[in-house]
């Protein structure tokens, strides 16, 4: 199943603090569908997409209904998902110099391995709890919906897809040499593994480990798949990520190449609205959070003063040009998929527009705090409405909760707040292990 969204703003089991103060993820996650659809930027790495069809196939045909087959199979996933999370982390800080990052909960996974280092076991079950919800912070709830839109596995009955899925269920167990006994283990669904066998595979199958030719071939044939992201993965393996660059830079570097190709008018187009989506993004979460900033400081402070803080009197002035620059942008990419969808701009758009016909920087403070107030309000945790990060009461602007924000230290300019990430890491990655090559 998806994860419910009670409001357009924010996941339902997000906690109090939540996350996105001015409403500005359902554009983003808008534009980041147009550039690469079907994928996420939590769901990175590659190999969880092997290790799931490999462990939907080796689930049993058992269960009277579907939905018991679907449970047994998901209860077989999550059974393998912690074999191989054992297996990556008994692996790990050997001579190749694989880790573990990128697993979810390798935490869980590193205090059982002591466990069984610590009492000498020469074989393990993985009884043991992974993620505070395994099921939904883990492979189902991250990796199966993008499993899913990339053909790998079919998410109603969590099988693998005919073709792709089962081929990369194959080539993942043939490849990396899945013991015998941990076959044996998902199909029965119990048992113990010899510890040195789950070592072995754990290299082999490791989350950073370079994959074979069948699995490579599968996994590059699922991202290509789809005629957007095989176009962009072409120029992303062209203009491959500098040190330490920012992916806005690298987009517009591959919108620079774009220009002169035919055919790419979209693309560019396209990178030319996250630009400008992003430019007003960064400004006014810049004056959200240097008002945050200044009411942490004393709790409170007037409209007056926030209003003569040079920090936002200096960045309040710029509302207007990138507002501009966002109306044209929207207005000029013209491609269908783009103009189809759009309106999942529109909120955002009547909020920056708003903003910028402002007539004073006391009246864009107003506009931007009435704005999150909105928005938190449409946001709910455990049935309750949540509350807003600064709240007006008579003339001051006061801090309701304290330990919320997205910069660390004194916001004074737009480096200081983080952009979107529009899936390129995600989509590198899978490029890299298509080619052949560890993620």
């Amino acid at each position: 199943m998806l994860t419910p969204f009670l409001t357009s703003y924010d996941p339902s089991d997000l906690p109090g603090g939540s996350i996105d103060p001015l409403g500005f993820d359902r554009g983003y996650i808008f534009l980041a569908d147009q550039l690469l659809p079907g994928l996420t930027n939590a769901a990175g790495r590659p190999r969880y997409f092997s290790m799931m069809c490999a462990a939907t196939q080796l689930a049993p045909e058992e269960g009277r209904t579907e939905r018991e087959k679907l449970q047994i199979r998901t209860n077989r996933l999550l059974l393998l998902e912690r074999f191989w999370a054992t297996a990556n982390v008994l692996a790990s800080g050997d001579s190749d110099g694989l880790n573990a990052s990128g697993i979810r909960g390798v935490t869980f996974a590193e205090d059982f391995v002591a466990r069984i280092e610590g009492r000498t076991a020469r074989s393990t079950d993985a009884d043991f709890k992974m993620l505070a919800v395994q099921s939904r912070y883990g492979a189902v709830g991250i990796y199966a919906n993008v499993a899913a839109r990339v053909s790998l596995l079919d998410r109603q009955t969590m099988l693998p897809t005919r073709d792709l899925g089962r081929k990369l269920a194959d080539a993942f167990i043939k490849e990396t040499c899945m013991p015998s006994k941990l076959r044996s283990v998902i199909r029965t669904g119990g048992g113990d593994v010899p510890v040195s066998a789950l070592k072995e595979w754990g290299t082999a199958a490791h989350i950073a480990a370079r994959p074979q030719a069948d699995e490579s071939e599968c996994l590059a044939e699922a991202f290509n798949l789809d005629v957007s992201r095989l176009r962009l993965g072409k120029l992303l393996k062209q203009f491959s990520a500098q040190k330490a660059e920012p992916e806005l830079l690298r987009l517009q570097r591959i919108r620079k190449a774009a220009t002169a190709k035919e055919g790419h008018r979209d693309l560019v187009e396209l990178i030319d609205v996250i630009a400008a989506f992003e430019a007003s993004y960064c400004l006014l979460l810049l004056l959200f959070e240097r008002l945050l900033w200044l009411c942490k400081a004393t709790g409170s402070i007037t409209p007056l003063s926030a209003a003569r803080d040079p920090i936002v009197s200096e960045f309040g002035k710029q509302v207007s040009s990138c507002a501009g620059d966002l109306e044209e942008a929207v207005t000029l990419c013209s491609y269908e998929g783009f103009r189809k969808g759009v309106d999942r701009l529109h909120d955002v758009q009547a909020f920056i527009q708003a903003a910028a016909a402002a007539s004073s920087t006391r009246d864009l403070l107003e506009v931007v705090l009435a704005r999150h107030a909105d928005v938190q309000h449409g946001k709910f945790d455990r049935g309750r409405r949540k509350l807003p990060w600064i709240e007006r009461t008579a003339d001051r602007y006061d801090l309701v909760l304290s330990g919320v924000g997205d910069t660390s230290g004194e916001p004074r300019s737009l480096e200081d707040v983080r952009t979107h990430e529009y899936r390129v890491a995600a989509a590198d990655r899978i490029l890299a292990v298509g080619a052949g090559q560890p993620a």
